[in-house]
């Protein structure tokens, strides 16, 4: 294998392991977080809700950038292909 080769490889490798290793706990983050503010443990004073429903939103967006990354790794291993269609592209950008 070429050193080139081996090097992406590599880094298609500890993208997917790094991306594995952060969604676990952050897993365990947002689950608890939907259960509070779904009142699965009783009412919470709205500044605590306010500062949860905060939390929640910034784990959720640090999983669909971690999502992102496992896709990108499953692209460059072969374990997933894109699908390129015609889209405008002007309207996606707004």
């Amino acid at each position: 294998m070429a050193a080139g080769t081996q090097l992406d490889h590599f880094k298609t490798r500890f993208f997917a392991n790094v991306s594995h290793e952060f969604r676990t706990p952050l897993t365990m983050i947002i689950g608890p977080l939907e259960n509070a503010l779904g009142g699965a443990y009783g009412s919470l004073a709205a500044p605590v809700s306010r500062q949860m429903d905060i939390m929640l939103r910034n784990a959720r967006r640090l999983m669909r950038l971690i999502n992102q990354l496992l896709d990108l790794s499953k692209l460059e291993a072969g374990k997933m292909s894109l699908k390129a269609g015609s889209r405008n592209i002007v309207s996606f950008l707004q």
